[in-house]
């Protein structure tokens, strides 16, 4: 019985042996990032700062090469969180189904108001036209429009809601990437701006195509498509980010509806994926972003007109939509 006993315990060091990556393996992982970084990242001055020396140091520390690869991500993406940009993190993966979550829903409230919830963001815009068309269809006088917990993804589909709910010329901001800040650490200013050329198709693959540029603004056009001509609260909170900030920066700047909750993730720039092993995928930002008005949204986020808690942003659309 005492054999089995040891047998059992050097079994399971040997097992908790083999979950733990070879310190060498993960030095050249840690090497393999930060060249990544430094030759993709839209703003090299990024890294001239003491919060990214901080970082370094910590991926460096001893005890972090010793880390499997989810523990060795976990500490990445939590140290980054105190980093002057966003999109930086480190996907692990472990294999698996993935999430059947819809990303778009639309429940009735009642026969003239409509909920409708955007997980994410998708780059199918059909089915946001799809939902739309549904809104049309039952002549809905209220919308509300649910972001919270809304991390982002691609801008097709936000697009499309965004001209859903106004047929004006809309000048949606300005994206900068690396090039321009291998020539200069300050941003372009309004005359600048001006200048530049702009995403003339709204999609992902016009999108990839102008990141080429220097800087790119998105001026999304008139049009004489149906828009919702009712009431619209929007509700987000401190998880809403990315694609999502832009859009409701607009939807405050041109008063396209109320913002209610707590203020957004300030997590809004570009980014994309970049390989470093089999399990482990670097994300990292390859463009900037600043409003029509100039304002960098990234580590400022959006403040709604009504503030309350996220949890009681619905409550509060409702109360203020009389229903």
């Amino acid at each position: 019985m005492k054999s089995k006993v040891i047998f059992l315990v050097l079994f399971a060091l040997s097992s908790l042996t083999v979950l733990a990556e070879p310190p060498a393996k993960r030095e050249r992982q840690i090497e393999t990032i930060l060249e990544l970084t430094k030759a993709n990242i839209c703003n090299p001055h990024f890294l001239e700062t003491p919060q990214w020396q901080e970082f370094v140091t910590t991926l460096e520390q001893a005890k972090t090469l010793n880390l499997n690869d989810e523990e060795f991500a976990r500490l990445f993406n939590q140290a980054s969180k105190k980093l002057p940009f966003s999109h930086y993190y480190l996907n692990y993966t472990k294999g698996g189904s993935s999430s059947s979550r819809k990303n778009f829903s639309l429940e009735e409230i009642d026969t003239n108001t409509a909920l409708l919830n955007v997980a994410s963001w998708s780059r199918d815009p059909q089915a946001m036209i799809k939902v739309i068309g549904q809104i049309e269809s039952k002549g809905y006088s209220k919308l509300i429009i649910d972001l919270r917990d809304n991390t982002g993804g691609t801008l097709d589909a936000a697009v499309i809601l965004g001209q859903y709910l106004t047929n004006q010329t809309v000048d949606a901001g300005t994206y900068i990437t690396r090039s321009w800040f291998e020539q200069t650490a300050d941003y372009p200013t309004q005359d600048e701006i001006a200048q530049m050329d702009y995403l003339k198709e709204m999609s992902y693959a016009e999108f990839g195509r102008m990141m080429q540029q220097p800087a790119f603004r998105m001026i999304i056009p008139g049009h004489n498509n149906k828009v919702f001509e009712g009431e619209v609260m929007v509700l987000v909170n401190e998880n809403t980010a990315s694609t999502n900030e832009p859009l409701v920066h607009l939807i405050q700047q041109y008063h396209l509806g109320t913002l209610i909750g707590t203020k957004t993730a300030g997590n809004m720039m570009s980014g994309r994926f970049f390989k470093v092993s089999r399990k482990l995928r670097l994300f990292l930002p390859v463009a900037d972003y600043v409003t029509a008005e100039g304002i960098r949204l990234d580590q400022l986020g959006v403040t709604p007109d009504v503030q309350v808690s996220s949890g009681q942003a619905l409550d509060k659309a409702k109360e203020l939509l009389g229903l």
